[in-house]
C-alpha cells in the first residue's frame, strides 16, 4: 500500500528533522536534558490525538514511552509563548506535505485533475491576542480574537491541499486560498460566502473550471450583451425541471457562463425565508419581497459546459461540498477543536494548535485507511485510530514496525468503518458513483 508508505514516511518528516529543525529556530529548548523539540511534539500531538481532553498527567504517560521521563508539572511548564510560535510553525508545514491516497475510481471525479472543495471553520482564540488575530466581536459567540481556518481539500485523493490560518474577522472572500494554488482542468467548489464574479474570471482565465451557487442581485446579462431580469425569466418558463441558460455573469466581467436553475420544494423555500427574517431582524432589517422570492429558487452557475457535466451531476457535486463540513464536525466533536479551555492565555491558543496538529495527523492515517472505501464512516475511523494513538507513537522511530502497525490499523479500519448502501436516500458517494440515484 503507497499510501501507507508515504503516511509513515511524513510523520516521521514531520516529527523528527522538521520539529527540529523549527525548534532550533524557536529557541523551544534552551537546555536540552531530557525532552527535545521532536519528543516534545510527538508526546503532545500523540497525546492530544489519543484524548483530546488529556491531562497532565496522561500526557506525562506519553512523554515516557517517547524517551522522555517527566512529571506533569513539567509538561505544564512548557506551555510557552515559544511553545505557541513552534506550534503555529509546525503547523504551516505539516499542511505543506504532499499526503493524498490513491484517487478514488469515479468516472464524475476523472473528469477534472481534482475536485476540490473549499470552506473555511472558527477556531476560538482568548481575546487577550485580539490584536494579532482580530475576531468578530462577540457576534454568535465570537470574542474580540478569532482564527479562521481556511481549507482546501481534494475530494478524489483527501489531499489536505491548503490549510491557511486568518484573523476571524476577514471575509471569506478576501482570502488568497481563493484564486491560487488550483491545477488547470481542476474543479472548484465552494459556498456561496466564497461567491465574487472576479474570482471566478481569474479561475476561468487559468484554465480551471468552478461550480458555485449565485449570489441574489449578482448582474447577468443574455449573450448578446442585453440585461436580463433572472427572476421574470425562471417564473416565465419554469415547467418543473431544471432551467438551463448560456448567460454573461457580471456588470464588469461579464463572464460567460452556464446557469442552472431549480425550484425548490415549498418546506425548504419556507425554512430559508424564515432564515432570512431572522438575521434581518438580528441587523434590525426587514427583509425585501424580491428576496424573499428568490428563497424558492436555487441557481447554481458553472464554466463546465452541459456535455462535462449535467445538470444532475451538478448537483451531486455541489452537494459534496458539504464533505468538508463533516470534517469539520469531527474536528470539532471528536477533536474538540473549539473546545475552550482553562489556563493562561497561551496555554489556552497552545492547547487549540496542539489540537489542530492532532487532527491533520488523523486525516493522513484516516487517507491510509479508509479514504479509498466509497462506504465509509470517517466518524467510526477515528474512533479506532486513536484508540492506536499510544501504539503509533512508541513505534514512530522504526518506520518498519511503524508501517506495519499502521498496516494492521488500515485492515482492522476498513472492517469496521464502514455504513450500508441505502435504496433510500443514497449516500453521497452511491451518488457520485451514479447521479441517476438523485430523486
Amino acid at each position: 500500500m503507497q499510501i501507507v508508505t508515504r503516511v509513515t514516511s511524513a510523520v516521521q518528516r514531520v516529527f523528527g528533522m522538521i520539529a527540529e529543525e523549527i525548534g532550533s529556530q524557536c529557541q523551544l529548548i534552551e537546555r536540552q536534558r531530557v525532552f527535545t523539540a521532536a519528543s516534545l511534539a510527538k508526546t503532545l500531538v500523540f497525546g492530544f490525538l489519543h484524548n483530546p481532553r488529556a491531562s497532565w498527567e496522561e500526557l506525562a504517560e506519553i512523554a515516557a514511552t517517547c524517551g522522555a521521563s517527566v512529571s506533569p508539572q513539567a509538561i505544564e511548564q512548557r506551555f510557552t509563548p515559544k511553545l505557541v510560535a513552534f506550534l503555529f510553525r509546525l503547523c504551516e508545514a505539516m499542511t505543506s506535505q504532499v499526503v493524498a491516497a490513491s484517487p478514488a475510481v469515479i468516472p464524475l471525479l476523472e473528469r477534472f485533475h481534482g475536485v476540490f472543495l473549499h470552506d473555511s471553520t472558527a477556531l476560538p482564540v482568548p481575546d487577550e491576542y485580539a490584536q494579532e488575530w482580530p475576531g468578530c466581536g462577540g457576534h454568535q459567540g465570537a470574542g474580540e480574537a478569532g482564527l479562521k481556518a481556511q481549507v482546501r481539500i481534494d475530494l478524489s485523493t483527501g489531499q489536505l491541499a491548503a490549510l491557511r490560518l486568518e484573523p476571524g474577522r476577514d471575509p471569506d472572500q478576501k482570502t488568497p486560498l481563493q484564486r491560487v494554488g488550483f491545477p488547470v482542468g481542476s474543479l472548484r467548489i465552494a459556498d456561496l460566502g466564497y461567491f465574487c464574479v472576479k474570482t471566478l474570471a481569474v479561475l476561468h482565465a487559468e484554465g480551471v473550471y468552478f461550480l458555485s451557487r449565485m449570489q441574489s442581485g449578482t448582474s447577468l446579462f443574455h449573450s448578446d450583451g442585453q440585461p436580463l431580469d433572472l427572476l421574470a425569466w425562471l417564473v416565465a418558463n419554469w415547467n418543473g425541471v431544471p432551467l438551463e441558460w448560456k448567460i454573461l455573469l457580471g456588470s464588469e466581467v461579464r463572464l460567460p457562463c452556464r446557469l442552472v436553475a431549480l425550484r425548490v420544494p415549498e418546506e425548504v423555500a419556507s425554512r430559508r425565508r424564515q432564515r432570512l427574517r431572522d438575521d434581518a431582524r438580528r441587523k434590525g432589517r426587514t427583509p425585501s419581497g424580491k428576496s424573499l422570492v428568490w428563497c424558492e429558487w436555487t441557481i447554481y452557475v458553472t464554466n463546465a459546459e452541459s456535455d462535462q457535466l449535467s445538470w444532475k451531476e451538478i448537483i451531486v457535486l455541489y452537494r459534496a461540498r458539504w464533505q468538508i463540513e463533516l470534517l469539520f464536525k469531527l474536528w470539532k466533536s471528536h477533536g474538540c477543536l473549539d473546545t475552550p479551555t482553562s489556563g493562561t492565555p497561551q496555554r489556552q491558543l497552545a492547547t487549540m494548535l496542539i489540537r489542530l496538529l492532532a487532527v491533520i495527523l488523523q486525516h493522513w492515517l484516516l487517507l491510509a485507511s479508509v479514504w479509498s472505501m466509497p462506504q465509509r464512516s470517517l466518524t467510526k475511523a477515528a474512533r479506532t485510530i486513536r484508540g492506536y494513538a499510544r501504539s503509533l507513537v512508541c513505534c514512530l522511530d522504526d518506520a518498519g514496525r511503524f508501517e506495519h502497525l499502521l498496516t494492521t490499523l488500515s485492515n482492522v479500519v476498513a472492517r469496521t468503518a464502514r455504513i450500508h448502501t441505502r435504496k433510500r436516500n443514497p449516500s453521497h458517494w452511491q451518488l457520485l458513483h451514479n447521479p441517476e440515484l438523485l430523486t
